[in-house]
């Protein structure tokens, strides 16, 4: 009885030694801030006009992800004499508007639990600042004049008028009317058109 008795007190004794080595260490995880920042201060562009962003960020642990929101990645490159992650980005934008540009990047130390993270944004304002430089005159339709004795004294004219843009897009305006003499080949036509609250006024030479 004495025997039996030993051994349970010995197998007690073994097992309050054993369970705590079966606990598994715990890995205490932390996040650091860094500073990332971005080359372009670019803030209002035209309607089209493309921009580039470029990132800079310290080089912490062993690896890392990083991405772009609003801009198109090009690539990131580490800079070893720097110690610095390069990232590039392109901006383009057929619409007006307030667009918002951000990266972001994350690196980790391994199997340290330590990890990196820093972000940058910036917003850009898509201006369509497009201008008058010009006008003409198309589609012109020409009317030989006589007189009651049957002989061309001139010719009436008309034609559409059309406003051009800095962009080189046309925008069609109105009708205008003209007189050739008898023997006039061409004629400069002063054309005045509105936009924007402002008038310009353009000489077209018009051919016969």
């Amino acid at each position: 009885m004495k025997k039996i008795l030993i051994m349970v007190v010995l197998v007690v004794f073994i097992l309050s030694f054993s369970v705590p080595a079966l606990a598994k260490p715990s890995v205490k995880t932390s996040v650091h801030h860094i500073d990332v920042t971005m080359s372009s201060k670019v803030s209002e562009v035209q309607v089209g006009e493309e921009v580039t962003f470029v990132t800079t960020a310290p080089k912490h642990g062993s690896s890392y992800i990083d991405g772009w929101e609003g801009a198109k990645a090009i690539e990131t490159v580490f800079h070893k004499e720097a110690g610095e992650y390069i990232s590039t980005a392109t901006f383009i934008a057929n619409e007006e508007g307030v667009y918002t540009i951000s990266y972001l990047i994350e690196m980790s130390s391994g199997k340290s639990g330590v990890s990196f993270s820093g972000t940058v944004s910036q917003k850009i304002e898509v201006v369509d600042n497009v201008t008058v430089t010009g006008a003409g005159i198309k589609n012109l339709i020409i009317q030989e004049v006589k007189d009651s004795q049957g002989n061309t004294i001139g010719f009436n004219a008309f034609g559409e008028t059309y406003i051009i843009w800095s962009n080189n897009e046309t925008t069609d305006y109105g009708v205008i009317y003209l007189r050739f003499g008898e023997d006039e080949l061409s004629k400069d036509i002063n054309v005045t058109v509105e936009a924007d609250g402002n008038s310009y006024t353009y000489i077209v030479n018009i051919l016969r």
